[in-house]
């Protein structure tokens, strides 16, 4: 598994996020490398309402167990079934000046 760190503006309008707000997302790739998926990660990231997208880091993991946050396990087995999910932490980054 692929595991996706960086962040994302949203652009949509929904009452759990705010329009314009950059969050850190991590992303679960199950198949592939990043290069020949970074397509495919945007559309699902667009669909989703996130756009201006930085990758920052990536890893590969063999399996979940070292992964302790009991979220980041569900998108992790959400990934192994669909190919890919997202995680977007609730708080927005602060603005850097």
């Amino acid at each position: 598994m692929l595991i996706i760190s960086g962040s994302a503006e949203y652009m949509a309008e929904n009452n759990k996020f705010t329009k314009g707000d950059r969050h850190i997302i991590t992303l679960f790739l199950n198949n592939g490398e990043l290069e020949e998926n970074l397509v495919t990660i945007e559309d699902f990231l667009n669909n989703l309402g996130w756009d201006e997208i930085l990758i920052e880091q990536t890893e590969w993991v063999a399996d979940n167990s070292t992964i302790e946050h009991s979220i980041l396990q569900q998108a992790y087995a959400k990934a192994e079934n669909q190919g890919l999910s997202l995680v977007a932490f609730n708080e927005p980054l602060a603005c850097a000046a």
